[in-house]
């Protein structure tokens, strides 16, 4: 097996700064779909991290821009990004933006409850509903999706029940994604994740977070403890020797209404850097076609849940 260096503490430092206590400044009026990991005084107020954020963004106007940016991103897959192929009836494409190189993809399915596809329901249900705990059910490489923290109590206290710039049903919360990587060491992913419907479908907006700038309050929920994974008891990888990697995505999920058969589409956006000792030119020229997978694993998954309801 490959060795790497071990990058995981309890989160990645890799942040920008340039506020007086060192964390980057509160950005939700810029570009929110980065790679750079945001910290804790870049995020709404949250009751846990409150001992952590001196300052923080306003929640509806983060989560609108967010939510904002990743629906203007969907919209430019077929438009602004250059396609690179097909396969399996999977669009593939991408662009360079801001020093980013970004990975889509884009599929059309009928809409409906029948084997090789879903209709809208079991699409909103697997990839809006819990989104990271359905991601770890159906792709085979996610071992781990452990949920940190939550803005429920804050959402509902400040009015975004009702939603906010044509977003309804809107969710927030950090969590951990544990991937297996073959050869090397495993990765760890540690992912605000926004979901929302909105009036053609729905929308999952993830950017990455620094858990550096997080209070212990949070930190001893983490999974990852000195570089390792530190799971449930009883585990099969824990003690596993982790690195941090990065990445941000938009996933949109929209009707497309049509005189005969109703279709589904579902496109997806990608910037990530598994950090370690691959390089990031190697690792580009396998994510069209690792996350065109998902798309059968989903599928899959959707088929055999249906069938064993």
């Amino acid at each position: 097996m490959a060795e790497e260096a071990t990058t995981v503490a309890e989160g990645p430092t890799s942040t920008v700064t340039g506020g007086e206590d060192g964390q980057a400044v509160p950005r939700a009026g810029g570009n929110l779909l980065r790679r750079r990991p945001l910290g804790s005084n870049q995020l709404p107020k949250q009751a846990l991290l409150a001992t952590a954020q001196e300052s923080a963004v306003g929640l509806a106007e983060f989560v609108e821009a967010a939510l904002s940016q990743g629906l203007a991103l969907a919209d430019e897959i077929q438009t602004s990004f250059t396609k690179k192929g097909s396969k399996n009836s999977v669009d593939s494409y991408f662009r360079q933006s801001d020093g980013e190189k970004w990975f889509a993809r884009s599929s059309e399915h009928q809409d409906n409850k029948a084997k090789g596809t879903a209709d809208f329901e079991e699409f909103d249900f697997g990839l809006r509903i819990d989104h990271s705990i359905h991601e770890k059910d159906y792709t085979p490489d996610v071992y781990d999706a452990n949920k940190l923290l939550d803005w429920d109590a804050e959402i509902q206290a400040g009015g975004l029940s009702e939603g906010v710039g044509g977003f309804s049903e809107i969710k927030m919360c950090i969590y951990q994604m544990y991937h297996h990587i073959s050869v090397l060491n495993d990765r760890v992913f540690n992912t605000l994740v926004i979901t929302a419907r909105y009036q053609d479908g729905f929308l999952v907006v993830q950017i990455p977070v620094d858990l550096s700038t997080f209070p212990d309050t949070v930190l001893q929920n983490s999974h990852s403890k000195k570089g390792r994974f530190s799971g449930p008891d009883g585990h099969a990888k824990n003690g596993k020797k982790l690195v941090e990697g990065q990445y941000v995505s938009v996933e949109r999920v929209k009707r497309l209404k049509k005189e005969t058969q109703d279709s589904i589409l579902w496109e997806m956006a990608t910037s990530s850097d598994a950090q370690g000792s691959l390089p990031l030119a190697l690792q580009e020229m396998s994510i069209p076609a690792v996350i065109a997978k998902d798309v059968q694993f989903f599928l899959d998954w959707a088929d055999k849940r249906r069938n064993t309801a």
